[in-house]
Order: C-alpha cells, then sequence, then structure tokens
C-alpha cells in the first residue's frame, strides 16, 4: 500500500513530441432543464456530445439550467461535455412543478426499453472503456 496515490496523478515528459488526449476525469456530463433550446441540437433525453461548450450555448435557450450551466464550464474551462436535456415539471403547483423536474432528471426506462434523464448520461459513462472514443451517443 505504499504505492497507493489517492487523486490525480500528473506525469510530465520534457523531450520529444507528446500527444494530447482527452482522459475520462476531463469528461463533464450533466442533466439539464431547457425548454426553449434547440430542439435538434438538444433532443429530450437524449445525450449530445458537446466539444465545443461555447458554440453550444447559443443553442441551449434562455429557460432553465442549461445554458447558465455551460456558460459556468465554459468561464472555467474547454472540457467535452456529455448533456442530457430533460423536460421542465408540470403541473397545478409549484412543489408538483419541482417534483416532476426531479424525477425527470433522476431519470428511468421507458416504454421502448430507452433511458431518460441520469440514468441515459450513465448509460455512456458505464461501458467499461471510460475514453471519449467509447462514447455511443443515440
Amino acid at each position: 500500500m505504499s504505492d497507493y496515490h489517492h487523486g490525480v496523478q500528473v506525469l510530465e515528459i520534457n523531450d520529444g513530441t507528446r500527444v494530447i488526449s482527452t482522459v475520462s476525469t476531463a469528461i463533464v456530463g450533466m442533466v439539464c432543464t431547457a425548454s426553449d433550446a434547440d430542439a435538434e441540437t438538444f433532443p429530450v433525453n437524449k445525450p449530445v456530445l458537446i466539444t465545443n461548450v461555447q458554440s453550444a450555448i447559443a443553442k441551449a435557450g434562455k429557460k432553465g439550467t442549461l445554458a447558465a450551466s455551460l456558460q459556468a464550464i465554459a468561464d472555467q474551462s474547454k472540457p467535452v461535455t456529455v448533456v442530457v436535456r430533460v423536460e421542465d415539471g408540470t403541473g397545478d403547483d409549484e412543489e408538483t412543478k419541482l417534483a416532476q423536474t426531479v424525477s425527470n432528471i433522476i431519470g428511468t426506462t421507458d416504454e421502448n426499453g430507452q433511458y431518460t434523464g441520469l440514468k441515459a448520461l450513465l448509460r455512456i459513462f458505464m461501458k467499461g472503456d471510460h475514453s471519449i472514443t467509447s462514447i455511443e451517443i443515440g
């Protein structure tokens, strides 16, 4: 156990040509709401791979959490991001709307066997090979 290292380890190589690659710790995954987002760019309950966060903000709409979340990410770094957009809850009162929104974010398996919400996001990251090349969208 003397070789155990908890956390991220950085190996710096100072000679020769180096290939820059994306590692699994550099991928951001999130589930957001955005009722006015572009439906083609951000279909409901479908994981979307974003390699340019700043350009995706323009199609994220103004309502919900998607645009603000993407902007917060872009303010800090430029990671590869996977987004699942879910619908806002509906109902007669705010408590019902909030409960339904939370349920949409958590997700489930629909009648067609498709994952929704966090389950759709989890399916991508639990494929075994945690590299960007292993992500299958759809």
